[in-house]
């Protein structure tokens, strides 16, 4: 019996098997803080789950827990939830930075890079305030 309860203190649980990812239809992208026409956007949707977000085709790992930002750009103000990622993508580490809008035209913001990738609400959600 105790041998059990030994072995059981030592289990952990593993990465999750991800079976639902959400999808997101792109609505504007802007590079370098400038609009891309829409025939020059690198991508028409993003793909996104708890352990990486799908850009183009690229599949950036995220690394680690969200950095939850709260400055006078960000929470403070209440109309949207900020999150910055460190992800890596063919060996490369970078930033992803994930706005949550509460209210407005657009459910999120993906920043990677130098890309800005505004994005309307997958299937079954919508801005927190609506």
């Amino acid at each position: 019996m105790m041998a059990v309860a030994t072995f059981t203190t030592f289990a952990q649980l593993g990465a999750p098997k991800i079976t639902v990812r959400d999808t997101f239809s792109v609505v504007k992208i802007l590079y370098n803080e400038m609009e891309l026409a829409p025939q020059d956007w690198p991508c028409k949707y993003l793909v996104e789950d708890p352990v990486m977000v799908d850009i183009a085709g690229n599949v950036y790992q995220k690394k680690e827990r969200p950095y939850v930002m709260m400055d006078e750009y960000e929470t403070g103000y209440g109309d949207f939830d900020s999150y910055s990622f460190s992800v890596v993508c063919n060996g490369e580490t970078t930033t992803l930075v994930k706005w949550l809008f509460h209210k407005g035209e657009y459910y999120a913001r993906f920043s990677l890079d130098d890309y800005d990738f505004y994005v309307s609400a997958p299937t079954g959600k919508r801005n927190k305030a609506q």
